[in-house]
């Protein structure tokens, strides 16, 4: 039974979550055993509840999941489930206000909602002092939500729905998944419409129709409570019945059990859209996640496209260099399932080609099936996975998810351990035989139960006010180590053992910005070569030797850094860490590789600048730094076709010995060990790596200028539903004494879901999805940007009302007393969740080696948090924000938007192409 690709598809990473673990020998590896306790219990008006502990830290992950979807509407009146899960959050009877307000200021973190085609889920994870807080609110929209749901509500979240999916439908292949589900379920199954559903639908949708949804779903016997976290039994059974008691059950649901829709033949579309390559789609109707062969379906697809060497990434990708991306994945949902294999064509070879090499591998598959050896790899890579995720009580995926979705759907909260112990035993001939079921015809190619009898409780909770919140908790950090090698390599440890994982980070000063020095895009080329290759094993074997590890090996280069990771099993931490420092210490940069990363790199650019945001990132920095500052590149570090094209083996070497030396390194270490453990394996592997006699080059952060008036510099996208407003300026450096009173003053602006910009462009004008600002990180000085993707008919009026709200922050009606208070609570309440892992604490510790912070700034930070005053918060506004100033990148249909913003006045308008090129005028439209 399918578990844990479902999670994958929702949060695009395997989540899977367990409480102890101990490990067995197989004949080809080591697999864990897993326990997963938990308590359940049901409620007189039939809401079910589930606890599991873990008092690792005061946090609590509080999720309710309601068993309605966008599978329960009927054909016409599509998207209410979704739509329902917005309104959800805009008040209820007794707290008539945006639901994250009192959240956010009490610390929450991981708050959301999400809607798919079977259920509906709210969640977040909160310190232990807001139980009370978020059960009565919780309890409160279950319960109490019908009188606040009220014509101007239902507007307004009907606007901010059909801007997501404006832009949704605006990005490249956005208009796959409606398309899809429309021509492979046949009319009338519950999965042939998307869950956001039509336009019409949405337009059409009543008030009245809405108050019925609610009645019908909402009931406390349709839904699911979960907590998971610092809390015991007694407790949970307490408070749960205080606040969800008396909440009415609802009446009888009749629910679809499976429609598989299995299709024969063959069933061919073609589509256009403006995508940035061609890409093929291939789908088959399988069964659903209750089907005791949907786990098979799910292994088979890791085996054909998960990691360097699955069969078609190695086929398309690696070998025949056909493609410049592959996936398959098994999309399980209640009561159908699908299989789909998506592959990107490269420049110039035609989809026919890409088809026929994907049907090859497929043929071969099914005849023969996968080899042991990848059906090892592909087993310890899920259980390896399995463990890093123990961590995460709440969030996505996290373990109040898989209780939830093991109840929901199957009645049995640790379902997964069952799934688990299915794929422990598949074999060879297993996996070829449910391909040959479901896979070789057919692509695109209600039992009834009488109802328990339920009554309410008498005992209610106070509605009249919301609960204050408990006592805050203490938060307290491991103790920071240092240490140096005598090359100059600094490390620093922070011991955790909790769990047998250990997390790594080698950070180098030199990013993107070192690309100065050399060819745009060296930096990101150069991180990303380095496991492409070694002087003794290739890019197939490297990632063979991590996978049969359970070890996860990445590079990366931002701004101002370039940094190489290793999450290792503490049983595999020797080998994994002779693999890791081979791929940092011998890169081999081969001229085959190269060629090959070079035309994914096109690739990559080419998806850049078919996306709006990432097309702006790219052209607005050098317009604010100028050309010769080491900022004024493209903020994504991919740099430009030309360069890419001019970049050879000597320039990757050159970047290598230039930055990546241990005198120029940290090495960032968090999880299960202590220095005396790790420094002897650390000199082991790096001692005997020395620094070159060059000094470390100094790269050009001179004090850049504002510029003396706003600019605005237009893109033409024909035929775009929305335009893309970005607009920014020089900020000082994240070096300055009041940083902190930087980022609350942005924070309050833009910086978060109930900031100004966002209330008024998506709440109040619904004109956009979301809107705000942000101050970025980076060791001079940093770019201050504001961004909104809007409707179109509204670009103008958008831009206006984003200068009124910023010259109002400074002028007219500056940031209050309680908006600092809610900000500065919030930040401080979640610093428990914040660092909850260990890759949270690495990434904490990145920060502070990056930005040269005191060790004891995590620790500290609350108390500089509580001391900042609304008198500095106004100072900070005076000092970052000047919007008369901005540099503005608008990318838009130009017929549309071009008079509309030239008759605002802003300043000068320059047309310029996706490159950044200036348009002359007597070629613009």
């Amino acid at each position: 039974m399918q578990r844990y690709r479902l999670i994958l598809f929702i949060s695009f990473s395997i989540l899977l979550s367990f409480s102890s673990i101990s490990w067995s020998k197989n004949s080809a590896t080591d697999y864990p055993l897993i326990e997963f306790p938990f308590e359940k219990f049901t409620l007189s008006n039939g809401l079910t509840v589930i606890v599991h502990e873990d008092h690792k830290a005061p946090i609590i992950a509080v999720s309710i999941w309601y068993h309605v979807g966008s599978k329960d509407e009927q054909f016409g009146k599509t998207g209410f489930a979704h739509l329902f899960e917005h309104l959800m959050f805009n008040g209820s009877e007794n707290f008539n206000d945006e639901f994250f307000i009192p959240l956010e200021k009490a610390g929450a973190t991981d708050m959301n909602g999400t809607t798919n085609n079977d259920r509906t889920n709210y969640f977040q994870t909160i310190p232990t002092s807001a139980l009370d807080l978020t059960l009565w609110m919780e309890s409160d929209r279950m319960g109490h939500l019908l009188g606040a749901i009220t014509q101007d509500k239902l507007d307004e979240q009907r606007g901010v729905v059909k801007n997501e999916k404006r832009q949704g439908e605006n990005q490249p292949y956005g208009k796959v998944w409606q398309t899809v589900a429309k021509n492979t379920f046949p009319t009338g199954h519950p999965y042939s419409w998307s869950v956001i559903g039509s336009m019409d639908d949405l337009n059409n949708a009543s008030l009245e129709d809405v108050h019925q949804w609610f009645t019908e779903y909402y009931g406390a016997a349709n839904a699911l409570v979960v907590l998971s976290g610092d809390i015991d039994l007694a407790t949970a059974k307490q408070k749960v019945q205080h606040y969800f008691g008396d909440i009415a059950p609802g009446k009888p649901l009749a629910k679809q059990k499976s429609w598989i829709a299995k299709r024969s033949g063959s069933h061919r579309q073609v589509m256009y859209d403006q995508v940035p390559r061609s890409r093929i789609y291939k789908v088959w109707n399988v069964p659903g996640i209750t089907h005791p062969e949907a786990d098979q379906l799910d292994l088979t697809t890791s085996l054909l496209a998960s990691g360097k060497n699955s069969r078609l990434y190695k086929r398309l990708v690696y070998d025949d260099q056909i493609a410049t991306s592959v996936s398959a994945f098994y999309y399980g949902r209640e009561i159908a399932g699908q299989v789909w294999i998506s592959a990107d064509a490269k420049p110039g070879v035609t989809l026919e080609t890409l088809e026929a090499a994907i049907d090859e591998e497929l043929a071969r598959f099914i005849a023969k099936g996968p080899t042991q050896k990848e059906l090892d790899r592909v087993k310890t890579g899920i259980f390896s996975d399995s463990v890093r995720v123990l961590e995460k009580v709440g969030g996505y995926g996290g373990k109040s998810e898989q209780l939830a979705y093991g109840e929901v759907y199957f009645n049995k909260p640790d379902i997964l351990i069952d799934s688990l112990d299915s794929i422990r035993h598949f074999s060879k001939k297993t996996l070829r035989k449910v391909s040959k079921t479901w896979l070789s015809d057919g692509e695109y190619v209600l039992e009834v139960k009488p109802f328990e009898k339920y009554s309410r409780s008498p005992d209610h909770a106070d509605r009249s006010k919301i609960p204050a919140l408990g006592p805050s908790p203490q938060f307290i950090l491991p103790k920071f180590q240092r240490a140096q090698l005598n090359n100059g390599l600094k490390i620093l440890l922070a011991e955790r053992h909790h769990l047998p994982t250990v997390e790594f980070e080698m950070q180098f000063d030199g990013g993107y910005a070192a690309d100065q020095f050399g060819k745009l895009g060296s930096a990101s080329l150069t991180l990303g070569m380095l496991k492409e290759g070694t002087q003794k094993l290739s890019a197939l074997e490297i990632s063979n030797q991590a996978e049969m590890l359970g070890a996860h090996i990445g590079a990366h280069s931002s701004l101002d850094t370039s940094s190489i990771s290793l999450s290792a099993l503490k049983a595999k931490l020797d080998p994994s860490l002779t693999l890791y420092a081979d791929i940092i210490l011998n890169p081999k940069f081969s001229k085959e590789d190269l060629e090959r990363k070079r035309q994914l790199r096109f690739a990559a650019i080419a998806s850049e600048q078919a996306r709006p945001i990432s097309m702006a990132l790219r052209i607005l920095p050098p317009l604010i730094y100028g050309s010769d500052h080491a900022y004024g590149i493209p903020f994504t570090g991919s740099g430009t076709t030309d360069s890419v094209k001019s970049i050879n083996q000597a320039d990757l070497k050159q970047f290598h010995a230039q930055w990546i030396r241990p005198d120029n390194a940290t090495l960032i270490i968090t999880g299960d060990t202590t220095l005396a453990e790790i420094i002897p394996k650390i000199e082991q592997r790096f001692a005997d790596w020395q620094a070159p006699q060059k000094p470390i080059l100094q790269k050009n952060l001179a004090i850049v200028p504002l510029q003396k008036q706003s600019q605005v510099y237009l893109i033409d996208q024909p035929g775009a539903l929305q335009a893309t407003l970005i607009a920014g300026h020089i900020a000082p450096s994240s070096q300055e004494e009041n940083n902190i009173a930087i980022q609350l003053m942005n924070t309050i602006i833009g910086g978060s879901f109930t900031s100004r910009l966002n209330l008024n462009l998506r709440e109040d004008k619904h004109w956009s999805y979301g809107a705000g600002s942000v101050v970025s990180g980076a060791f001079a000085q940093r770019p201050f940007f504001t961004y909104a993707a809007v409707q179109i008919d509204k670009t103008a009026e958008s831009i206006q009302e984003i200068l009124k709200e910023f010259n109002h922050y400074l002028d007219g009606s500056p940031a209050t007393q309680e908006e600092l208070e809610k900000v500065v609570a919030s930040k401080t309440l979640k610093l428990p969740g914040q660092y909850e892992t260990n890759g949270a604490l690495l990434g904490g510790l990145s920060g502070i080696t990056r930005f040269h912070r005191p060790d004891d700034y995590i620790a500290t930070y609350s108390k500089k948090l509580s001391a900042i005053e609304l008198d500095q918060i106004h100072q900070a506004a005076g000092q970052v924000l000047h919007p008369d100033q901005f540099t503005w990148v608008i990318i838009g249909d130009l017929e549309k938007i071009q008079l509309p913003i030239s008759k605002l006045g802003l300043g000068e308008i320059t047309v310029l192409d996706k490159e950044g090129n200036v348009i002359p005028s007597d070629t613009k439209r």
